[in-house]
């Protein structure tokens, strides 16, 4: 994720997005999606107050949905949350407006 020339506080929420320290399989493919979610909102969106808002909400639900996989959610759970967000596998982002 480049995040060269954005702002402090974008740096600082997109930075904790990395998914390569979990493990476990499944937690990092879970945590890989919201990364690539991040980035994709990251590609398409200028910094503002907004912006952070964004993604602060977006690692709230990347941190649900390891701690889901922790838990016992299963591989068919892991892929309703990917679809439930509607992303797109090109941008990483939800396809809905």
């Amino acid at each position: 994720m480049d995040l060269e020339g954005r702002s402090g506080a974008v740096q600082d929420v997109a930075v904790l997005f990395s998914y390569d320290h979990h493990r476990d399989p499944g937690r990092r493919a879970v945590a890989r999606i919201f990364h690539d979610a991040a980035a994709g909102v990251l590609a398409e969106l200028g910094d503002s107050e907004g912006l952070v808002v964004v993604l602060r909400r977006l690692l709230e639900a990347n941190r649900e949905a390891v701690q889901l996989q922790l838990t016992g959610g299963s591989r068919s759970t892991m892929s309703a949350v990917g679809s439930g967000l509607g992303m797109s596998r090109e941008m990483g982002i939800p396809d809905r407006a």
